[in-house]
């Protein structure tokens, strides 16, 4: 088995891997495709990317009935986007107002839980 980095022209070969709604999204200059290969053949595969978390949306229950903050809020957002340069924001939602807030604004539900963890040195000694 040989571990690479799968270069840009390679990324379509994600789509077996499920991960054809992923790899679209990401800046190739931002993010890594580490792929296992098996006699040539893709047999594992894991993206290491940087991403702007947009997170964290609070409006003063006096100010939620219309819509001037929240325009304000995504304008900037928007612009702070693209302003570095990235062509997808990540964000999370604990409830069905901010899920429909970010499907309005044409996000897509990732599926599973998401984590945050440190790097550390040898990750295999915590899997057994």
């Amino acid at each position: 088995m040989t571990s690479r980095i799968l270069p840009f022209a390679e990324w379509p070969k994600l789509d077996e891997a499920g991960a054809e709604t992923v790899w679209a999204l990401l800046d190739p200059s931002r993010a890594q495709i580490l792929v296992i290969e098996d006699e040539g053949e893709i047999v594992g595969t894991l993206t290491l990317l940087n991403v702007l978390h947009a997170e964290c949306l609070w409006i003063k229950p006096s100010h939620r009935k219309g819509y001037g903050v929240m325009k304000r809020l995504l304008d900037s957002m928007w612009a702070g986007a693209r302003a570095q340069g990235v062509r997808a924001l990540w964000s999370g939602s604990l409830s069905e107002t901010m899920t429909n807030i970010l499907h309005r604004i044409g996000a897509s539900e990732v599926p599973g839980r998401s984590f945050v963890f440190p790097v550390k040195g040898d990750a295999c000694r915590h899997l057994s």
